[in-house]
């Protein structure tokens, strides 16, 4: 029976972690909470499926909402690949054994789009769970255009929603439980840019720093965490701003940074806001130190449309094929193979999935209850690592950071797995004779 749950569906920060020229107080979702339940209950009734006799059950099957079209396209593809390469890896080994069947089955994978919209992924996992009758569900991305609208869903349904890719706080505010989140903790992946200029000699650190973050809910919620970490560090915050989705002229910006002395850039937007941004800031000839980017910097596609202008942004990043974990350094054979290009994601993604399939195993059950209850409880090995839970659902991963150097994505933290020293500033003066 649809159960009717009254989630707000809102986010709130404080009035301090609002960049200015930002929205303050409360940022509701682009999809309300009312309309959710609408779309909800009109999924459900279209969708609810007619008794019939069971038949045999031949595999597990995990349904998938991937943003494979809009905004979040580029990070979808990555998601949609390491979810195939982890069913194809586990179904080639022979399955996921399960006790109450005294058998191995193997994994069905159905992927649906979300299109990168609150509203579709209601429609699609209603339709995963009604018409596909789905075991568990793997998330797309982001809070707001994935996790929490899916969460919500399969609250609704008694649905096991595995998930990542959601800042962890307004998760957790909804008390799920029939979901878990696996993700970066946002502190500490906002500390990274003060630790590594903390490795630094004094005279090489930045002085005056500046945070320009997409006027959404992620970018504010993030500019307000690398505000507050600049405080902790002791680095003083010169330039604040929050910038509309889209923004590819920054002359402007540029013009009021130079006249602050601004000497480090530390930036959450897209990708093609983040390389306009770049590219514009190496012509001025602004000389920064240090240009640091979360979101934007990551993906495949920044280094596409960058090329050479790539070099030495420091990027955030979820994954190294330089891990130690077995598989890991397969892992990224694979997709350079493929793509011609390192990922620093698709391992965060495979991981996933491969707790998935060792809960199920533990669990020796299909019920999506005592599958919950086991990643709850269990240790797990992946290619990011050992994970485990805590008792609210929340799994973390260690945050990474990559600079671009020669074309490629090089580790600079943890200091302790950098294979290279942070290169600095930005644009390196040019050689001279002697």
């Amino acid at each position: 029976m649809f159960r009717m749950y009254t989630y707000p569906f809102a986010v709130r920060y404080s009035r301090a972690d609002g960049p200015a020229g930002g929205r303050r107080g409360l940022w509701v979702f682009q999809l309300s909470a009312a309309r959710l339940l609408i779309v909800a209950i009109f999924s459900f009734l279209t969708l609810a499926p007619v008794c019939h006799a069971a038949a045999p059950r031949e595999a597990i099957v995990v349904g998938a909402h991937l943003p494979l079209t809009g905004i979040l396209s580029h990070i979808g593809r990555e998601q949609k690949w390491a979810y195939e390469r982890s069913v194809e890896d586990v179904n080639r080994a022979g399955g996921i054994y399960v006790a109450e069947y005294s058998r191995k089955f193997p994994v069905k994978l159905i992927v649906q789009d979300d299109q990168s919209s609150p509203a579709v992924v209601v429609a699609v996992v209603q339709k995963l769970i009604a018409e596909h009758h789905v075991d568990f569900i793997l998330s797309g991305h982001t809070a707001v255009h994935g996790v929490i609208p899916g969460s919500i869903i399969a609250e609704i349904n008694k649905t096991y929603y595995h998930a990542t890719g959601s800042f962890i706080e307004p998760w957790r505010e909804h008390k799920f439980l029939w979901s878990t989140l696996l993700f970066v903790d946002m502190g500490k992946t906002a500390s990274v840019p003060y630790e590594l200029w903390r490795s630094l000699a004094e005279e090489a650190r930045p002085k005056r720093v500046a945070l320009v973050v997409e006027d959404v809910y992620a970018g504010l919620a993030f500019g307000g965490m690398l505000r507050k970490k600049a405080t902790e560090y002791g680095y003083r915050v010169v330039y604040d701003r929050a910038i509309p989705a889209g923004t590819r002229e920054y002359a402007k910006e540029i013009g009021e940074m130079a006249a602050l002395g601004v000497d480090a850039v530390l930036i959450y937007s897209s990708v093609g806001d983040t390389a306009a941004l770049v590219r514009q800031v190496k012509e001025s000839g602004l000389p920064l130190k240090f240009f640091c980017g979360w979101r934007g910097t990551w993906p495949v596609e920044f280094a596409q449309v960058m090329g050479e202008a790539a070099e030495n942004v420091i990027s955030d990043g979820h994954w190294s094929e330089d891990y130690p974990y077995p598989g890991a350094r397969e892992l990224g054979e694979r997709y350079r193979a493929e793509f011609g290009q390192p990922s620093i994601s698709v391992g965060a993604f495979y991981a996933l999935a491969q707790v998935l399939w060792q809960a199920v195993e533990q669990a020796g059950s299909l019920n999506p209850a005592l599958v919950r209850h086991e990643v709850l409880k269990g240790t797990f090995h992946t290619v990011v690592g050992t994970i485990e839970y805590d008792q609210q659902g929340v799994g973390l991963y260690p945050p990474i950071a990559f600079q671009w150097m020669g074309g490629r994505p090089e580790v600079v933290y943890p200091l302790d797995r950098a294979r290279h020293k942070v290169r600095f500033p930005l644009v390196p003066p040019p050689a001279t004779g002697n």
